[in-house]
């Protein structure tokens, strides 16, 4: 992908955003950037420093419909920020209603894209841990190795204590759903 014509299509599209919004005194001040750490954001924007970052690595992944209504819902925030001050959040009625105005619908930006299909992302490894819920709940890597040190969780659903099952217990809980699965099943 060639990011410097990239760049020029979004500049166009940012300037006739501001000049549809009614902010024409932004055109050319909102700095562009392309960053290559994004894995799950597409882009970003920040009133305060005026500027849009775009996820370089997802980016050539995106229809071009994705990338037109992405501009647009970042230019939106920065119009909300300059026209409202901080006053609302980010995705407040003011911005829905500009993003309507653009006639798009004020969603998140995202075309669902598979990271790790293209290698951008990892697999989180899940690991599952007892409450009171029926089959247990389950957790990632980070809350899991707090857990080993000593930090209590709480289910979000049943709202009890999250304790980390036995390798032993595992492989029980494993083999009782399997039970249950095939009973069900019959």
């Amino acid at each position: 992908m060639d990011y410097l014509i990239e760049t020029r299509k979004i500049v166009d599209e940012v300037n006739k955003t501001l000049h549809r919004l009614g902010c024409p005194e932004l055109i050319g001040k909102i700095k562009l950037e392309w960053n290559t750490r994004f894995k799950r954001k597409v882009a970003d924007a920040c009133y305060s420093r005026l500027r849009i970052r775009f996820a370089a690595t997802l980016w050539p992944h995106m229809s071009e419909h994705a990338r037109r209504n992405t501009i647009i819902h970042e230019v939106c925030h920065i119009v909300n920020r300059h026209k409202d001050g901080y006053k609302h959040s980010s995705h407040s009625y003011s911005w829905r209603s500009l993003m309507v105005k653009m006639g798009i619908q004020p969603n998140r930006c995202t075309d669902n894209i598979d990271t790790f299909a293209l290698g951008i992302s990892k697999r989180r490894k899940r690991y599952r841990v007892k409450c009171g819920c029926k089959d247990g709940t389950w957790i990632g890597q980070i809350q899991y190795n707090r857990m080993l040190k000593g930090t209590i969780y709480k289910c979000q659903v049943c709202h009890q204590r999250v304790e980390i099952y036995s390798k032993s217990q595992d492989i029980m809980v494993n083999l009782t759903n399997q039970l249950q699965d095939l009973l069900i099943g019959e």
